[in-house]
């Protein structure tokens, strides 16, 4: 469903604010909203591409690591996406996301360098090519995705409860799927 939407132009989404009211400045990486402005996101080209997301879900889920760093101000608000997938929480002077930046309308992708995310009402899902795995933040919250799954019935017009996907990660680091469809 990522893939099928259209594109957004990204030529506009250089500017963005250190602070909520900060003048815009340009930059050299790419910085995006949604309509509501729930979801502020910011790309990070230095080392690793990163996509850093401040999303409006600051659950308890987001639980700072025992490799955490001792100065880190942990934001349980933010979702980190790279290679190695999604990471909900980070150290928020790790990636600066700006505020301010330009929206990408409902229904349209934004697909910079390994990344691609669709901005529908329903909220906000983003993959990363290399991982095949990604973020999705809804009213329901934050939930990681994955390309090879079907797509959550909000994105394809029908309702949670026809059909429901699971999937988790067990301890021993191996996916489980649970796929079950209603009966009529």
């Amino acid at each position: 469903m990522i893939a099928l939407a259209p594109r957004a132009d990204n030529s506009r989404y250089h500017q963005g604010s250190t602070g909520p009211q900060t003048p815009l400045e340009d930059t050299s990486d790419y910085h995006f909203s949604t309509p509501d402005r729930s979801v502020n996101c910011s790309t990070f080209s230095t080392g690793t591409p990163t996509l850093a997301c401040r999303i409006a879900d600051d659950s308890s889920n987001s639980r700072r690591t025992s490799s955490t760093a001792a100065g880190c101000k942990w934001a349980s608000d933010l979702v980190i996406l790279d290679a190695s997938g999604p990471q909900h929480g980070a150290c928020a002077e790790e990636f600066p996301v700006l505020y301010r930046s330009a929206i990408v309308d409902y229904g349209t992708t934004i697909a910079v360098g390994r990344f691609s995310c669709l901005v529908e009402s329903s909220g906000i899902y983003c993959l990363e090519s290399r991982s095949k795995t990604g973020f999705s933040s809804t009213a329901k919250g934050y939930q990681k995705i994955y390309a090879n799954e079907r797509a959550p019935g909000a994105l394809l017009g029908t309702i949670d409860s026809e059909s429901t996907t699971t999937r988790t990660d067990s301890a021993d680091d191996e996916d489980v799927t649970t796929t079950t469809s209603p009966t009529r």
